[in-house]
């Protein structure tokens, strides 16, 4: 019996400790949710603006990178056209030396 009353003793210790622990807990949340708010305000007056200069500067870069994609493709078809050309006429000879040379800088990252 005397272990039960040491039980019931330690709860009730428990007990009158805890409405503490509980407020403790709540104080402790106010700060973090006080703090949270602070950064959300601190966050939302951060803002960054792009001047007018800066937004025409931006859409002439791409649209010069877009051209050169474009010119870089066409020249591209252009050389595939060809090469189809030398292959249909015969004309397309494999250097051997030169396919090896690239394999070695593709390799080699030269």
């Amino acid at each position: 019996m005397s272990d039960i009353t040491n039980i019931q003793g330690a709860a009730a210790g428990y007990e009158q400790q805890r409405p503490q622990a509980t407020e403790e807990n709540r104080r402790v949340q106010g700060r973090k949710t006080e703090a949270s708010a602070e950064e959300t305000k601190k966050a939302e007056s951060d803002r960054v603006e792009i001047s007018g200069q800066s937004k025409e500067l931006q859409a002439a870069r791409k649209a010069a990178e877009e051209a050169r994609m474009e010119a870089t493709d066409q020249e591209r078809q252009e050389r595939v056209e060809q090469l189809k050309k030398e292959v249909e006429e015969g004309r397309y000879e494999v250097r051997p030396e030169e396919v090896a040379q690239k394999m070695v800088n593709d390799m080699t990252g030269a």
